[in-house]
């Protein structure tokens, strides 16, 4: 039985006005957005990421063409920056559209590690690995149309 311990720092945006008017914002940790909690919302990020395939896979796209693939729902999922020459520096830049009432979820960081990966560590052992890279982020901030989405910092 393989052990895998999955984590990122996520944040979700609940983005009712399409100019990010004032309902819009970092919606908190501990909220639900559209019935389920936000664990549960990157559990289903995580199947997401990996219910495409490479070729067409959103996350694998650095342009935004193929954001929209397999979205339906009430949440958007927002695909990440795989790691590239500088891992400490690393930005996602993409031009896509999402309807307005959407709430876009991605997380800030990801991690993953498991026992058959890293030769048996322990549960605890996996958290803190994943915990050590968490705590390498730090200025994150987000831009939509030309708008600073503040307090992403809380959304660890």
């Amino acid at each position: 039985m393989s052990k895998e311990f999955a984590v990122g720092i996520l944040a979700v945006l609940g983005l009712a006005m399409p100019a990010l008017g004032q309902s819009s914002g970092v919606v908190p940790p501990d909220q639900s957005v559209a019935g389920q909690t936000q664990a549960e919302w990157s559990e289903d990020w995580w199947r997401y990421t990996y219910s495409i395939p490479a070729v067409d896979n959103p996350f694998l796209d650095s342009t935004g063409v193929n954001a929209g693939i397999n979205q339906s729902g009430p949440v958007f999922f927002l695909g990440i920056s795989f790691s590239g020459p500088d891992p400490n520096n690393q930005t996602a830049n993409r031009t896509i559209e999402v309807n307005k009432n959407k709430n876009l979820f991605f997380p800030l960081v990801t991690s993953q590690f498991d026992e058959l990966q890293l030769g048996g560590l322990s549960v605890e052992q996996l958290r803190g690995l994943n915990q050590a890279i968490i705590d390498t982020a730090e200025n994150l901030f987000l831009e939509i149309d030309g708008l600073s989405i503040p307090v992403l910092e809380n959304a660890r």
